[in-house]
């Protein structure tokens, strides 16, 4: 069976709830119109929400969260890597994005060094990481389908 497409799963989001539906398909539209930064500040905006609402406790940590989704078995050891872990784990990107001084700070692929000043840099890791970002949150919701969100 095939992985649900990006617009797929934003239907599917958008049946239950409009909001994060539409959330979601403004990254895409932002990351279409080249807004780096924004769509993958959006993103990681999202799926934190999300993430929160699921286990209905808004004041939790986003780490915090990511190990309770762990730990009631909703995320997987690589997802939860994925998210968490890691150089280049979604948690440590949000947090330099966020929290840093992004001249000073570059991400290392392939030998090459992209700097968090650049927008490319922004459009490359939206492009790498919001599949799977996309299926997460999928997987998240899936799970929980028979509450309202």
């Amino acid at each position: 069976m095939s992985k649900p497409s990006k617009q797929n799963i934003i239907d599917y989001i958008w049946i239950h709830s409009r909001y994060y539906g539409d959330l979601l398909s403004a990254c895409e539209v932002l990351y279409e119109q080249n807004f780096g930064y924004a769509s993958l500040d959006l993103l990681f905006s999202v799926l934190e929400k999300i993430v929160k609402m699921v286990l209905e406790d808004y004041d939790i940590s986003f780490c915090d969260a990511l190990n309770n989704l762990r730990k009631e078995k909703i995320l997987t050891e690589k997802e939860f890597f994925f998210l968490n872990s890691g150089n280049l784990s979604v948690r440590k990107i949000r947090n330099l994005l966020v929290h840093a001084d992004h001249h000073s700070i570059a991400i290392e692929k392939n030998g090459v060094a992209y700097f968090l000043s650049e927008n490319e840099t922004h459009l490359m890791l939206y492009a790498d990481l919001s599949n799977y970002i996309f299926h997460i949150i999928y997987k998240i919701v899936k799970r929980i389908d028979d509450r309202d969100i």
